[in-house]
């Protein structure tokens, strides 16, 4: 290979990161916090917080980076799935004759199945269009919507452990958790500026309000999809009320994630296949396919 050849391979390669990149500024923001703020709070979890009891290498610090670690990188592998799969699928030709439900997007000039919606993102109609994740700058749809639930589960696993251990190496760091010392909590800025605390100190406060805060933010991320899945909406769906594709909390559970959906939430690489193509979809007894025409 010559140089030209080698230039052009460079130039290649640059041109598809570039392409990959998310072009909103929220987007690269929240991209940015998924692809390096978590290994760093690993690193931090790792290297500061765990070694406070436990040896690095011995049994019980093993054990604990062990789980951390299958949480986390079954969190990449799902994060991996929804930003690689399209969430509108493999074959996501729209037919140029208006069908029962269809309704036409003045947008993207094409007529857009049921539950399907426009995101002025992406600058295209979605199939089963819940939200626009911008921490992969990728729209959650139809066929990308199961990894997303289960990326934010094991991302809350991991969370909910980490802010077990945050818990008690902040109150060990500050002397004991006393009624006396929460002021320090809630307001360690404060406690910082008027030296209550040493800069450790409040180090290892600023530590457990992060993942304080992170987890809470998980937990509804969570709840929000949970709640949604037993509707029978989507968030979008949610929003304007639409009702008319509540089948039954456990066959939504499962239109959503697939028939060995359990399979799906330990692995995104177990096949799991899904019953609706993502253009038509089960309506409940009694309700209108024109129910789900509403736009936002």
């Amino acid at each position: 290979m010559d140089l030209q050849d080698k230039s052009d391979s460079l130039n290649d390669v640059t041109a598809r990161l570039s392409k990959m990149w998310p072009k909103q500024t929220q987007d690269q923001l929240a991209t940015a916090l998924v692809l390096f703020g978590i290994p760093f709070a690993f690193l931090v979890e790792c290297g500061v917080v765990l070694p406070q009891w436990y040896a690095v290498g011995s049994d019980g610090y093993n054990w604990r980076v062990f789980w951390l670690l299958a949480f986390g990188l079954t969190f990449y592998a799902n994060f991996y799935k929804l930003v690689t799969v399209n969430p509108n699928g493999p074959n996501a030709d729209l037919p140029s004759v208006m069908r029962p439900g269809f309704k036409y997007c003045h947008t993207c000039q094409l007529n857009a199945p049921p539950r399907s919606h426009h995101c002025p993102v992406c600058e295209k109609c979605i199939f089963k269009r819940d939200h626009h994740c911008s921490f992969g700058a990728v729209c959650v749809g139809h066929f990308n919507h199961r990894y997303f639930i289960a990326g934010a589960l094991h991302i809350w696993l991991c969370v909910a452990l980490v802010l077990s251990w945050n818990w008690w190496f902040m109150w060990e760091n500050l002397g004991g958790m006393r009624p006396t010392n929460l002021w320090m909590v809630f307001m360690p800025h404060l406690a910082f500026m008027f030296r209550f605390v040493t800069l450790w100190q409040f180090t290892c406060t600023a530590i457990f309000v992060s993942s304080t805060t992170v987890f809470l933010f998980c937990s509804y991320l969570l709840g929000a999809q949970i709640f949604c899945i037993y509707l029978g909406q989507t968030r979008v769906e949610f929003l304007l009320n639409v009702r008319a594709f509540n089948i039954g909390a456990w066959a939504n559970w499962k239109q959503v994630m697939g028939r060995r959906w359990f399979l799906t939430l330990l692995s995104p690489f177990f096949n799991s296949p899904l019953d609706c193509d993502g253009i038509s979809f089960p309506v409940k007894e009694g309700a209108s396919i024109h129910d789900s025409t509403k736009s936002m």
